[in-house]
Formats: C-alpha cells, sequence, structure tokens
C-alpha cells in the first residue's frame, strides 16, 4: 500500500508543481513579443510606412506604424491589432495588397513588442489599442471612419473597443470565445480556464458590435479552435459574415485567398462612406 501511495504522491506533488508554474509564467506563454524594431527605412522604402508615436493613457510612448492611402478619395483607415507574436513589421507583407488597394492603414505595436518600453498584459493592450483611436481622431478620423482588424490575440482587443463604441467594421481573424477557453482547449488536463489571468473575454461582449462583422477562421486551425470562431459567429448580431476556410490553419488564412474577401469587404463599406 506505502509504495501505491507514495506514487500517488508524486504524481499529485508533479502536477502541482506544473500547475503552479503555468499560473505563475502563464504570460510568457500566452504573449510572445520580438523586442527588436522594424527597420524604418526598409518599411518607408518596400511599403510606404512611417514611424509615428502613440502616448497611452499611462505615460508610454509606443512606436507604431502609419501608412497614409494613396487615394484622395479613401476615407477609412484600418487598425491591425495583431496576434501574440513577434512585432508589427512581420505583418506588413501579409498586408500589402490592402495597401496597395489605397486604404489608410495603422500598424499599431504593443508595449513590450518591438522596441516598445512596458510590459504586455491585457489592461495594458487595451490602453495601447484606445492610444491608437486617439491619435486617429486627432488625425481627422473619426471612429466611424476607423476599421478593427483583429488578428488571433488582437480579436479580443477589437471586441472590446468595438462593444463600446461605433466603428466603420470589424474584421475578425481566427476569434476565440475567451482566452480562457483556449486556455482551457490546450490544457484540458487542469483547471485553466480558472487560472487565466488575462481572460480576453469576447463571446459577452461580441453581440453589442453594431459594426458590419467580418469572421475569418481556418477549418484546421490547431491554435484557436474553429468552434470559438462558429460560437462568435452565432453570438454576433447582424449585419455579419464568416468565412471558414476548409484546410487552413492558423497562420496561412491568407495563403487561401482571404485577403481578397477582406478587400472586397472593405471597398464596399468605403465606398458607401463616399456616397
Amino acid at each position: 500500500m506505502k509504495p501505491v501511495l507514495s506514487y500517488l504522491y508524486l504524481v499529485v506533488g508533479f502536477y502541482t508543481l506544473f500547475a503552479t508554474l503555468l499560473f505563475v509564467f502563464q504570460r510568457s506563454f500566452l504573449y510572445l513579443p520580438d523586442t527588436v524594431s522594424p527597420d524604418a527605412a526598409t518599411a518607408i522604402r518596400e511599403y510606404g510606412i512611417e514611424p509615428i508615436t502613440l502616448t497611452t493613457s499611462d505615460g508610454l510612448s509606443l512606436r507604431s506604424w502609419w501608412h497614409p492611402s494613396h487615394d484622395p478619395h479613401s476615407r477609412l483607415v484600418v487598425i491591425v491589432l495583431h496576434g501574440n507574436a513577434g512585432h508589427a513589421g512581420y505583418r506588413f507583407p501579409k498586408f500589402a495588397a490592402l495597401m496597395e488597394a489605397g486604404f489608410n492603414v495603422l500598424f499599431l505595436e504593443y508595449r513590450g513588442y518591438g522596441g516598445n518600453p512596458g510590459n504586455p498584459t491585457e489592461s495594458g493592450l487595451k490602453q495601447d489599442t484606445a492610444a491608437a483611436i486617439r491619435y486617429l481622431g486627432d488625425q481627422g478620423f473619426p471612429a466611424v471612419q476607423v476599421v478593427l482588424y483583429g488578428e488571433s490575440l488582437g480579436c479580443g482587443l477589437a471586441i472590446d473597443q468595438a462593444s463600446n463604441k461605433r466603428f466603420a467594421a470589424v474584421v475578425l481573424e481566427a476569434p476565440y470565445t475567451s482566452m480562457a477557453d483556449v486556455a482551457q482547449d490546450h490544457y484540458w488536463f487542469l483547471p485553466a480556464r480558472w487560472l487565466t489571468r488575462d481572460r480576453f473575454d469576447s463571446l459577452s461582449k461580441i453581440k453589442q458590435i453594431s459594426a458590419p462583422l467580418l469572421i475569418l477562421h481556418g477549418n484546421k486551425d490547431q491554435v484557436i479552435n474553429p468552434k470559438h470562431g462558429r460560437r462568435m459567429f452565432a453570438a454576433a448580431s447582424e449585419p455579419k459574415t464568416a468565412v471558414f476556410v476548409p484546410g487552413a490553419g492558423h497562420n496561412n488564412l491568407y495563403e487561401s485567398g482571404v485577403g481578397a474577401r477582406v478587400i472586397d469587404f472593405l471597398q464596399h463599406l468605403d465606398k458607401r462612406s463616399a456616397d
């Protein structure tokens, strides 16, 4: 009996230790920043993107990236709220066609990413997003001319803002019901849902979005299960559109041609705003 009890105590001990380490270091698993800033000369030369500085409500100066439209009739500006890994510069090639189509684009760079000061947290990233929206307002772009594009982690930021204010549109790429639910999917053998600090609770807020909504999700996404996207689409208010791409995973949606769907969606909005 004693060897069995000893084995049981050992298993419980390892389980408790693993759960404790996951809880303590969870932000290291969630946020995976590249702390090196993109090269400004390359961004300007290859994409017509220039660095700008945003100031957050808690006093941080964030270097972000601005692409002004070459089309004088374009009234929309897209804020790209990128995912949890890398930095904004990795997204420049992905959204090159969007910029070439004539849209103003602001690539928000979060605290702790791309050479910026601070450490990423849910509350901090929400302040960063609010700073980008304020900056655009100061540049003559009210919220009704702003499109929030959330990529993975950024979906929670887009939903949070759009649930409180009317925007031109919201695009969600690989959205999730909450980060706590995603954690539970991956760590099914732990009470991960209850251990998650930065919860990004999105399902409870999406119904409050009144702007046109476009959801994109790969049917083979192994990072954020497509069941999240389907639940979010079902809970969202009209007008809404969803594209679930057969065979696509988490990082290769744009290889399936969804970029053209996004541009078409935004061009229809831009045309309506000009009428």
